[in-house]
């Protein structure tokens, strides 16, 4: 019995051991598609920036290209159409920041709950299995048998005694005297 609990244990870590490399697999898995995810939306920022870059110097080739006299005129324009292109790189970067922010926190969810899931797993072998002694047939100890012995033969001296009683009673002696 003990043979069998201790195999049928060992099926049980094996099949944790299973559960495990799985989670790791799913985990990666997910792992790997919010990396993808996050490169994919800076692939986009990138193609934003480089939209705003291209915005920048159409700007400014148009204000150079307009009639406006003066330095003060064009240093102006220059400062209008650059604080144009700092406002917009700066939300775009902010957005960058936020999307790194959230693929950390998605990234440690992964994390949480790939660890979560290898806890579970590992909590159904924690204890092993615990053998059993085989059972006996109760014979009772020494102690008991001399007394069983002891009490039975007591129980024969008193049948006994009653018995020779009973007999001298028929016959007219009184047992201990000898007389009729």
């Amino acid at each position: 019995m003990n043979q069998m609990r201790e195999r049928a244990h060992q099926r049980k870590v094996d099949r944790v051991k299973e559960q495990m490399v799985e989670n790791f697999k799913a985990a990666n898995a997910s792992w790997q598609t919010e990396q993808a995810r996050m490169q994919e939306t800076f692939l986009g920022f990138s193609d934003q920036r480089q939209a705003l870059i291209k915005q920048l110097m159409q700007a400014q080739g148009y204000a150079a290209a307009t009639e406006s006299f003066g330095r003060s005129a064009d240093r102006a324009i220059a400062l209008a159409t650059e604080a144009q292109f700092g406002n917009s790189e700066a939300r775009l970067a902010l957005t960058e920041q936020s999307v790194l922010k959230q693929g950390a926190r998605n990234m440690n969810k992964i994390g949480a709950q790939a660890y979560a899931a290898d806890v579970a797993a590992h909590g159904t072998i924690l204890e092993g299995p615990i053998p059993e002694m085989a059972q006996t047939t109760y014979q009772g100890s020494g102690f008991n048998h001399g007394l069983n012995s002891a009490l039975k033969i007591g129980q024969g001296l008193i049948s006994g005694a009653k018995f020779g009683f009973a007999i001298d009673k028929h016959f007219g002696t009184v047992p201990g005297t000898g007389k009729g």
